[in-house]
């Protein structure tokens, strides 16, 4: 947003197709329009957006929504063990779609095996990075080591002409209509996929507060604390829910619907609070993170736990 980072690029060195602006799912945004609009003129010269951490929480997804970024890394935390785990394969491939329905490229982060690398290519990522190709270094002599020509597992299958593996199978040209039809109805599976792979509990509230959708996390996220879907799924009232806690003195839940508020009712875009939970002994950091849809479209409401990430706990 600082008009003389423009300026710096303009007037660089480095051609603009070999920069990349990378925001992660820590990057606060206040207002999307006002970046795009900043970001637009350098974008048409070649300038590249790329969106880390993706599959990590919901924040890289508004990212990936709302800027329609070239590249989006898909975090560590799913690519790890992506060759045994069947739910990150899923996440994994959904990503996949989703980035060609919006002509992005998946760059899978971490890699550090053989297996990771070969499920990363199966599931169609064209690009990866991690240990098992070179570690960071400033050291020149060390890029020469880098191991980029690294063979394709022979299990791969075959890429199409633009280099990918068709996400879809590909409808037949008789009918332009079925053609559509069965890509955007590909497209609502996989943002469903997305969406139920996330790894923090999530929920879609609408404009009174109703929940309409819950993914597993969330699901697993309330049996855990003591409830069930009569407490916290789909058809309840989140608002509701906030309220029965504030009215018994929880006062983090009052701060929680209080921000819940004041999201829906269109005053902010976004209410972080950081509140404790204690299951069976032990205690548990959690950040209710809420954001808004748009005005009157309601609100995506999750709780990332940040146990690890307090001092005071480590």
């Amino acid at each position: 947003m600082d008009s003389r980072l423009a300026d710096l690029i303009r007037h660089g060195p480095i051609d603009l197709r070999r920069v990349v602006i990378e925001l992660t799912e820590h990057t606060p945004v206040v207002d999307y329009g006002l970046l795009d609009e900043s970001l637009r003129d350098l974008r048409k010269q070649g300038l590249r957006i790329a969106v880390d951490d993706a599959g990590a929480g919901f924040s890289s997804l508004q990212h990936i929504l709302q800027l329609k970024p070239a590249l989006i890394k898909l975090d560590r935390q799913v690519v790890a063990n992506l060759d045994i785990d069947r739910g990150r394969q899923a996440l994994g491939a959904a990503m996949v779609s989703f980035a060609d329905h919006i002509g992005a490229q998946v760059i899978a982060e971490g890699i550090e095996t053989a297996a990771e690398f070969q499920m990363a290519t199966e599931l169609g990522m064209t690009a990866v990075q991690g240990f098992l190709f070179g570690r960071p270094t400033a050291d020149r002599r060390e890029w020469q080591r880098w191991d980029t020509a690294l063979e394709l597992p022979r299990t791969v299958s075959a890429p199409t002409e633009s280099g990918r593996l068709p996400p879809f199978p590909t409808p037949g040209p008789d009918d332009a209509l079925r053609r559509r039809t069965e890509r955007d109805s590909s497209f609502l599976y996989v943002a469903a996929d997305v969406f139920d792979a996330l790894p923090d509990p999530t929920v879609v509230l609408d404009g009174g507060g109703f929940i309409t959708a819950t993914n597993q996390a969330w699901r697993a996220f309330g049996v855990r604390n003591g409830g069930g879907p009569e407490f916290s799924g789909v058809g309840v009232n989140y608002l509701d829910v906030c309220r029965r806690a504030a009215d018994v003195g929880d006062r983090d839940a009052k701060e929680v619907l209080e921000g819940l508020i004041a999201v829906l009712d269109g005053e902010i875009d976004e209410s972080d609070r950081e509140y404790p939970c204690y299951v069976a002994g032990a205690v548990y950091w959690y950040l209710s993170r809420i954001t808004s849809l748009g005005a009157s479209r309601g609100a995506i409401a999750a709780h990332l736990e940040i146990t690890g990430r307090r001092p005071d706990l480590i």
